[in-house]
Formats: C-alpha cells, structure tokens, sequence
C-alpha cells in the first residue's frame, strides 16, 4: 500500500481535507477517529427525520385504532386493516347521516304497531322509561350491516 507523506494511506487527506485523521504508524496502521462535519451534519438530520417520522405514524396508528374502536364490528374477530377501517368508516357515516335525514322528515305514527297490552307490558317492566328504536333507526342499522357486508 501507498502511504503518503503524511503517513496514512494515498487520497485520504486529499480526499477529506477538513476531517481528523489519526495514523497510528507501524504496519498494522489504523485510521481512526474520522470526523467529517458534513457526514455529522446528515447523519444528525436523517435521525431528526427519523423520529418526526416515527411520532407521525404512532399518531397516526392510535387516530385508526380509536376509529376501529366506534365502527361496528363484524363477526370476524379478524382485526380490520387500515383500508378496511376506512371503508367501513364511510359506510358507517353514510348509514348515520341517512338516518338523521329520515329522522329529520316527519314520522308517520304508528299506531297500530303497538296496542295497549305490549304499552302496559312496558311499562310494567321497565317503569316506562324504554322506548323502542323508530322504524326508521332500525332500518337503518339493517342497512349499515347489509352495505358492510356488501349485499347493498
């Protein structure tokens, strides 16, 4: 091997003239100790880039896991993936403003659907305070399953 006039191998010194070069002399002579600023500089960015990165996408992770957590679910017991969580968020949403619509538009009465023997049943039982979901509110639950379970 070469070694130029400064005792390291040819090219190191003219190659990085600003590092730190320490040569040990003898033939088992080792570089050691190379400090580059600009190599520092990169190395300290990309870990800065690394950490940002890291944060957003735990973030990131938590925000979908809390969506998966108000979604309903299916029967898998399979835990739905990012695009899937996305999927079933729209289809959940769609279903939900659907039903707000239908609540907005004045109901029909019901009459006939319940008689005084299932009111007084009701009331006997739960002192009168449960009501049963609107028609509507129950269609449209049917209708969220359907649509997650790509029937509609």
């Amino acid at each position: 091997m070469e070694m130029s006039r400064h005792g390291g191998p040819l090219g190191i010194r003219e190659a990085f003239p600003d590092a730190r070069v320490d040569v040990k002399d003898g033939p088992d002579w080792s570089v050691s100790g190379l400090r580059f600023p600009a190599e520092r500089e990169r190395r300290r960015r990309r870990l800065a880039a690394n950490a940002r990165e890291r944060r957003r996408m735990l973030g990131l992770n938590v925000a979908f896991e809390r969506l998966r957590s108000v979604i309903p679910r299916l029967q898998s017991d399979r835990r739905l993936s990012k695009s899937e969580t996305l999927q079933m968020a729209q289809i959940y949403i769609g279903t939900l403003s659907e039903m707000l619509q239908d609540r907005a538009e004045p109901r029909e009465e019901n009459s006939q659907a319940e008689d005084g023997a299932d009111s007084r049943e009701r009331d006997a039982c739960c002192g009168g305070h449960v009501e049963d979901p609107p028609r509507n509110e129950r269609d449209g639950a049917a209708n969220f399953w359907e649509r997650s379970n790509g029937v509609k």
